[in-house]
């Protein structure tokens, strides 16, 4: 059964991937992200991938960016950065 954690807003984007990088060895893959309220709610579930393995990138207007040499895209949608929300992707390495 898939979890639901919460992040605060203030987060930056790296101290975001970062958190969320950690958070998947313990709640498993990273599988949806969105904003609630004031925060950024993450959706994990699932096998635990690869340590160090989500790359989370800002969009571009309402398109993924291009995926990173050897990366996959997983999920697309909002996340609160440094108090605002904003389009997202998260890519899997590997």
């Amino acid at each position: 059964m898939p979890d639901e954690l919460k992040y605060h807003s203030r987060h930056s984007l790296g101290e975001l991937e970062l958190g969320l990088r950690n958070d998947e060895q313990w709640w498993g893959a990273l599988t949806a992200v969105e904003v609630l309220e004031n925060y950024t709610l993450a959706t994990m579930g699932g096998p635990r991938p690869a340590l160090n393995s989500l790359l989370l990138l800002p969009m571009i207007a309402d398109q993924a960016p291009p995926a990173p040499s050897g990366a996959e895209l997983i999920c697309k949608g909002k996340a609160y950065v440094s108090g605002t929300a904003i389009g997202v992707a998260a890519f899997r390495l590997g």
